[in-house]
């Protein structure tokens, strides 16, 4: 059964977030941060400064993040006002949108093809925690925070949440000609740390 259903006329971006009251938040092409009621009704819009890229997120406090096509992040209170904007001095595409700690950091990847990718951690404030070239050209990969937040993944990667650091792992399939630099490190609906690599996941 359909309860109810949204259209937007220049479509929506990314994925939706969900509070835990039930309020619904879209990206909107037509560059707005919209929040729906449970029952569907628009219960706020709010105008951003580009089109909305990435995967939408919520902070513990209940701040809404929003990436954009031009790499920026802004943040909303839960009443559509706009707490904050960052503008990062790296270049590249926010294409898998944000992640939050329950320490209330703010990561994001901006994937940039020619230069690399660049890691970006910020505080609550929209100050700089750190940033980091991951060593990538468009991972192409979601971030995943480790269970104890002391580690955030990029791909095959693991980085330092406190630094931005990278991690030294000795991977078992690193010196495979074929599935060397393939691997996904991600942590399982356990808590535990996996790697998928081809066709195999491994713990």
């Amino acid at each position: 059964v359909v309860l109810w259903q949204y259209q937007d006329e220049a479509g929506l971006s990314g994925s939706l977030a969900i509070s835990k009251d039930g309020i619904v938040y879209l990206g909107s092409e037509q560059k707005k941060l919209l929040a729906l009621n449970p029952d569907g009704t628009i219960l706020w819009e709010a105008s951003l400064s580009d089109a909305p890229l990435g995967a939408l997120a919520l902070g513990v406090d209940g701040a809404i993040y929003v990436t954009d096509v031009a790499g920026g992040l802004t943040a909303f209170n839960e009443q559509g006002e706009q707490l904050w904007h960052y503008t990062p001095s790296e270049r590249g595409k926010p294409v898998h949108g944000v992640i939050t700690a329950e320490d209330g950091v703010i990561y994001y990847l901006l994937e940039d093809p020619q230069r690399g990718d660049t890691l970006v951690a910020l505080k609550e404030d929209s100050s700089l925690h750190w940033s980091t070239a991951t060593g990538t050209k468009v991972a192409d990969t979601a971030l995943r925070l480790s269970p104890d937040g002391e580690e955030i993944y990029v791909k095959n990667l693991a980085f330092s949440t406190e630094t931005g650091e990278l991690l030294k792992r000795n991977l078992p399939s690193a010196e495979d000609p074929l599935l060397g630099g393939r691997e996904q490190l991600f942590i399982g609906a356990d808590q535990q740390r996996y790697m998928l690599v081809g066709h195999n996941v491994m713990r």
